[in-house]
């Protein structure tokens, strides 16, 4: 810590450890013993901030088997570390995955049904608020003290802001993004996933990236949703800045079927995602996003006439993945 602060120069410094939970058995079905203990997470708090760092961890819920309290003495030994932030993540985990436990059928037996695990995600969240913190992304928390605080932590509330902020990433899959002065296009480009094919790259001199994808003004509007959804408010006022055009009848049908189902809140100036809707914002990304997914796949497949081009266009074309 020391070092980074006499070599680095940033806004504010802090750390983030991914605790996961604090039950020692479920540590070692997830092979982070290494990690350390609550003692050793209270030593970092403490080394933190007697260094002015601010200090964040991330909880995992929603586990195999799981119940109820054991989520919340996870949280709440969580809020007595001292932490400054903290990330609240339900585990994702489904058959066809690819990783180790996805492929463990007690495992998967062990999962809550959906609407268990929403009710869980909503008392935890309660839970926080109750004590004293704030619900600042869908998935992020920090205590009410850090309100309008020059070292509060940003970087994921700048993201959902597309229209505002650009991004620059470094390192192995990593993501940069920018778009032109009007928001009208952008482009975003990804770093290879592997360490070795990103090392590579960088020994091959010039761009690292390997994989791109092109917004047009379409795309942007779902980039536009799907991120302040994420950051817990549309702004319509804004959007119709941006497009020229009011959110609420270009995507009539899909405002209308999240507003049934009691996953958003419409107002005349923002549309804001329920407590039940924080914890299906993917799905009510993935609705919003539907109609131009379904497009550019139409599009591809109707410009490719060669099986092996379309795989490759499709291998190079992040669409049908994350942001």
């Amino acid at each position: 810590m020391d070092v980074m602060r006499e070599e680095i120069q940033a806004r504010h410094f802090r750390i983030s450890m991914g605790i996961q939970t604090f039950d020692e058995a479920r540590l070692r079905q997830m092979g982070r013993q290494a990690f350390g203990d609550v003692n050793t997470f209270v030593e970092a708090v403490e080394a933190a901030h007697s260094r002015g760092f601010t200090a964040s961890a991330d909880l995992l819920f929603n586990l195999p088997r799981q119940s109820l309290d054991e989520m919340r003495r996870d949280v709440d030994r969580a809020d007595a570390l001292g932490l400054d932030h903290l990330g609240l993540y339900h585990l994702v985990l489904f058959r066809g995955l690819g990783t180790a436990w996805s492929r463990d059928a007690d495992m998967l037996a062990g999962l809550p049904g959906n609407e268990t695990a929403a009710r869980n995600w909503i008392d935890l969240r309660e839970r926080l608020l109750g004590g004293g913190w704030l619900q600042t992304t869908l998935t992020n928390f920090e205590r009410r003290a850090f309100q309008n605080h020059p070292n509060r932590f940003v970087y994921e509330e700048y993201g959902f802001h597309a229209d505002r902020y650009e991004m620059l990433g470094f390192g192995p899959g990593a993501i940069s993004f920018a778009a032109d002065a009007d928001f009208g296009g952008g482009l975003k480009l990804l770093n290879p996933a592997g360490s070795d094919a990103y090392a590579a790259a960088v020994e091959r001199g010039g761009a690292p990236w390997d994989r791109y994808f092109e917004y047009d003004g379409a795309d942007l509007r779902v980039l536009y949703l799907t991120r302040r959804l994420a950051g817990l408010a549309i702004d319509r006022r804004a959007y119709r800045r941006l497009f020229g055009a009011d959110v609420l009848k270009e995507f009539a049908g899909e405002v209308e079927a999240l507003a049934d189902a009691k996953l958003i809140d419409v107002t005349r100036d923002s549309i804001r995602p329920t407590p039940l809707g924080s914890f299906y914002a993917d799905s009510a990304a993935s609705l919003l996003a539907r109609r131009r997914t379904q497009a550019r796949r139409k599009d591809l497949s109707a410009s490719t006439e060669s099986l092996s081009v379309r795989a490759h266009l499709y291998a190079n074309d992040n669409s049908f993945g994350h942001m």
